[in-house]
């Protein structure tokens, strides 16, 4: 089972090899967590920043960032919903199909 992982602290976060690498700007102490550890990542500091390569990394990894505010409620949460859209397109060309194309593809 994959974890939500919590940024409490003011942290810089970026992605090093297979690994998230959070840095606590205060106190300079590294920690790293496997990526394929993460369900989701929580950004609670409003100080907290990250790498464009973490945005890219976590969209790739469909891990989801969730953004709260001062009141520790959540503001916003970016997904990867790119290819759930495709996906969808690709299902609805499928359904408009006519009768005799769907006939022959279901005879294969």
């Amino acid at each position: 089972m994959r974890d939500c992982i919590y940024v409490e602290h003011q942290h810089f976060v970026s992605v090093k090899g297979g690994s998230f690498k959070f840095v606590n700007v205060v106190s300079k102490e590294v920690t790293y967590i496997p990526i394929e550890e993460v369900e989701c990542l929580v950004f609670e500091n409003e100080f907290s920043y990250f790498s464009k390569r973490l945005v890219t990394k976590c969209m790739e990894q469909d891990i989801a960032l969730l953004f709260c505010d001062k009141k520790h409620s959540p503001v916003t949460m970016l997904t990867n919903d790119f290819g759930h859209s495709n996906r969808l397109k690709r299902l609805n060309l499928q359904l408009s199909l006519g009768n005799k194309i769907k006939n022959v593809c279901g005879e294969k």
